[in-house]
């Protein structure tokens, strides 16, 4: 368990739980900012692939480089599923393209180390967070679904804190109110990193392009590349929408971890499908921002 001294409430952002996915997307931007090929209006053609083509195994975004929508399918998506993506993608010509990937594009409450549930579920905290007077952590919400009480060790004998909120599917995100009701020391959340602690003051977004680091209990400190913005991920339990894209590794029991640039937060794992070959690695991140606008915490 990765527990910082100095804290009151022994909670330092680690990694350990994930969801992975590997498809090969080229850099996405937001659909509002790229101008579809030929005139096509990307935001509309995501709203009819979400109508038409929201079967478990897919996922999709925009190529900022080419303006066009790529469709993501895992290998689940086979026989009729696959024949209604295939109708959907076909009315949208040569504004989409179909890219086919190994493995099933899942979340998946297992593996690692850092913070524990009843009924072995095992999950990362990514971010220290406040309201008020009462200190959070953040981790990924199909992590945080359905459990209530979460401890610093696999016996389930110290209590870090309850589930206080959670969005998934929609959203990928969990909201734990922390069990000591007494201010930190350090005021500042931080990210291990390594041997070291990476002190975060604040969260946002970084242009596509731009290096970042995530830190997963599996497959360790990773750096990588924001490949895109607004990404829909279609997991059997449900879509979640508005997703950041990396080219980072991740593994299987790296869910919640942290994704950050220097002090600020910029996402939380939370899907792929697991591997770190050298061409075709691909993890989403839930934004941190949206998290924080939403539930009125602030990084600390």
């Amino acid at each position: 368990m990765n527990i910082r001294p100095p804290r009151i409430h022994g909670i330092t952002a680690a990694v350990a739980t994930s969801v992975l996915l590997t498809p090969v997307l080229a850099a996405a931007a937001p659909a509002s900012t790229v101008p579809g090929r030929g005139g096509a209006d990307p935001g509309k053609i995501m709203a009819a692939l979400t109508r038409d083509a929201g079967v478990p195994g897919t996922a999709w975004g925009v190529d900022s480089a080419t303006g066009r929508v790529t469709v993501v399918l895992d290998s689940t998506v086979t026989g009729a599923k696959l024949k209604r993506v295939k109708a959907a993608v076909a009315e949208h010509g040569s504004a989409v393209r179909i890219e086919h990937v190994a493995g099933t594009l899942r979340p998946l409450t297992a593996g690692g180390e850092s913070i524990y549930a009843a009924g072995g579920v095992r999950c990362t905290l990514g971010f220290n967070v406040k309201r008020g007077s009462d200190y959070f952590f953040l981790t990924a919400g199909h992590c945080a679904k359905g459990v209530t009480a979460w401890y610093a060790d696999p016996e389930l004998t110290k209590l870090l804190g309850t589930t206080s909120s959670f969005s998934f599917p929609g959203d990928d995100y969990g909201v734990v109110k922390s069990k000591y009701a007494s201010t930190p020391d350090d005021l500042q959340g931080g990210v291990r990193v390594g041997d070291r602690y990476q002190d975060i003051v604040g969260a946002g977004r970084v242009p596509v392009g731009q290096t970042v680091t995530h830190v997963g209990q599996v497959s360790g400190v990773q750096t990588g590349r924001i490949r895109g913005y607004g990404f829909t991920v279609n997991y059997q339990q449900g879509a979640v929408h508005d997703l950041i894209l990396t080219d980072i590794c991740s593994k299987e029991g790296d869910s919640g971890g942290p994704l950050f640039l220097g002090d600020l937060a910029i996402g939380l794992a939370s899907g792929g499908v697991g591997h770190c070959n050298s061409s075709g690695r691909a993890t989403y991140f839930q934004p941190v921002d949206e998290v924080l606008q939403r539930e009125g915490v602030t990084i600390y």
